[in-house]
């Protein structure tokens, strides 16, 4: 997490907490318009000139919070190259886990996938959401599920542009499904993704094997990859069909979209975010696709 957004971090804190205070206010108006006993009357004049101390001070952390965020230089649009190796060398690092988080996150991943499947609880769109605060491995643990476990994955984030964190933005992929989102670019970006799938790996329905041709493919073609799947999806927008993948393992191929937060964000308040058109999206696939999304101290109730 650099600088710019630790600061907007802490804002958005600090205004949740506004928020919470002005709704203490009111609950307090609320019982002092009804309140006719003078003690009961003093303890809610009390707690009332409480919550205004609070809420002003909060109010004055935002406005200094929201200044010096303009005032922080903006970070470089492409992170410092030794930057970049060091952080890709450091993602290398023989994975360590003694408390084997991976097989937990498995376990889970197939009991979600299963119930999607049954569909005996309802759920409407086959995906769950991981969230913990900056820098505790997230994006490692979902990569290392992936790997160890070998589930074909497609990893998208959409870390803001001019970001320093690692891994970097997918650039072309996140700028098209939030520039202007539409449920037609993320049905595109779907069949794009399990298309190029199938053709790499002509189908094949050994997972294994099917993980080792995928990720051979991927560091092969590096940035290439993401290249094709956008000029795939923008040539298939506005085109119907789904790609066929029910021969596909449970849970066989993997969308992992970090930074998720950014597709909770709508333009206005009658347009559908992004990540509402995802799980439109997602939820004609009734077998072989899942999704995880990741991102830090977020409002969960944001991916429900």
């Amino acid at each position: 997490m650099d600088v710019q957004e630790h600061i907007s971090t802490l804002t958005d804190i600090a205004i949740d907490y506004k928020n919470a205070q002005d709704k203490e206010l009111a609950r307090l108006d609320s019982l002092l318009a009804e309140a006719t006993d003078d003690g009961e009357l003093e303890a809610l004049r009390a707690q009332r000139k409480g919550c205004l101390e609070v809420r002003q001070r909060l109010i004055v952390q935002i406005e200094k919070s929201q200044l010096s965020n303009k005032l922080t230089p903006a970070a470089s649009s492409i992170p410092d190259q030794r930057l970049l190796t060091r952080l890709t060398a450091a993602w290398a690092i023989d994975y360590k886990d003694p408390s084997l988080n991976t097989l937990r996150l498995h376990a889970h991943l197939k009991l979600c996938y299963d119930q999607w499947k049954s569909q005996e609880l309802g759920f409407f769109s086959p995906y769950f959401a991981v969230f913990q605060s900056s820098g505790h491995g997230k994006s490692r643990l979902v990569q290392e599920l992936c790997t160890s476990q070998k589930i074909p994955h497609m990893y998208i984030c959409f870390r803001p542009v001019g970001s320093t964190g690692y891994p970097p933005r997918t650039a072309a992929l996140a700028a098209f499904l939030t520039e202007d989102p539409s449920e037609a670019k993320w049905d595109a970006v779907l069949r794009a993704v399990l298309g190029l799938f199938c053709e790499v790996t002509n189908a094949e329905s050994n997972s294994a094997i099917s993980f080792d041709m995928w990720e051979a493919y991927k560091k092969e073609q590096g940035t290439a990859v993401e290249n094709d799947i956008h000029r795939r999806a923008t040539g298939l927008v506005n085109q119907t069909g789904i790609v066929p993948v029910d021969f596909l393992d449970p849970s066989q191929f993997l969308f992992v979209l970090d930074e998720a937060r950014e597709l909770v964000t709508a333009t206005d308040l009658s347009t559908r975010s992004s990540f509402r058109m995802m799980r439109s999206s997602l939820r004609n696939y009734t077998k072989g696709v899942f999704a995880i999304l990741m991102d830090t101290l977020s409002n969960i109730a944001n991916f429900t």
